[in-house]
Formats: C-alpha cells, structure tokens, sequence
C-alpha cells in the first residue's frame, strides 16, 4: 500500500551563503559532494523553487513544478495587482519577482507565479507557483 509521504513538497537544502535575507526569492538547487545544494537564483538559469524559510546553512524550498497545495509569499521589487503573472528579476543584485507585463529588465527571465493579492516594491505577497516558462524581454 502507498502513502504519501509529504502533504506539501516543503524541501530542506543546505546552502554554502546565509541565505537568511532572501526569504520569497527563487532559488537553484544542484549536485553537491553532500547532496544537493541551494543556490540564489542568476538570471538565465532555470529556477528551482522559492525560499519559505531560511536558517545561515540551509533553506526550506517550495518547488516551482509542483507539489505545493496552496500558496508561498514572494519578494516584489515592483507593482502588482491579484492575477498577474510574476517574473524573476534580478536587478544588479537586488533579487524578487516582478510584474511579467511590466518588466523593464532585458534579458531572458521566467514566468514562474501568479500574484494573489496586490503589492508595492519591497512587500511581500501571497502567490502561487506555476511551472517556470521561459520569457525573454527585448
């Protein structure tokens, strides 16, 4: 007989950096000599998840790709309204998810949430995470 396991795919990874002051920013998870680790997220490169939680060596992610039955907060760096789709953005360090249609930022990013609530530069809102699609800015 199987059971589940997890009722939220909530996943612990260590990090090599204190992540601490990037909870609601994505990260990207890769092989290391201990098992996988979290990284901050660098444009280009597909995401993994979102940090929900974070101690200095390791950090609780919510996957991108599922497994997640409800919401996360994220970090925006921009307006937004309930419904429209989330972006990441990495602004010359400074690390959040903004507003697809009103992305000003060239280069190629990901589509990989949908604000539920609105929010302001700086706050924090609820989201929910869709798989991470590939968009690039002109």
């Amino acid at each position: 007989m199987s059971k589940l396991t997890r009722e939220n795919a909530l996943l612990p990874f260590q990090t090599n950096v204190d992540l601490t002051a990037y909870i609601g920013c994505a990260v990207l998870v890769g092989p290391s000599p201990n098992g996988a680790t979290a990284e901050l997220w660098m444009t280009d490169e597909k995401p993994f998840g979102v940090i929900v939680h974070a101690d200095p060596a390791i950090v609780t992610v919510a996957p991108f790709h599922g497994g997640v039955a409800g919401t996360f907060k994220v970090k925006i760096l921009d307006e937004t309204s309930p419904g429209r789709q989330l972006c990441l953005v990495d602004d010359n360090g400074t690390y959040g998810f903004a507003d697809a249609s009103e992305q000003n930022f060239p280069g190629e990013t990901f589509i990989c949430a949908v604000a539920v609530e609105s929010g302001v530069a700086g706050e924090m809102i609820e989201a929910i995470p869709t798989k991470p699609e590939s968009l690039t800015i002109a």
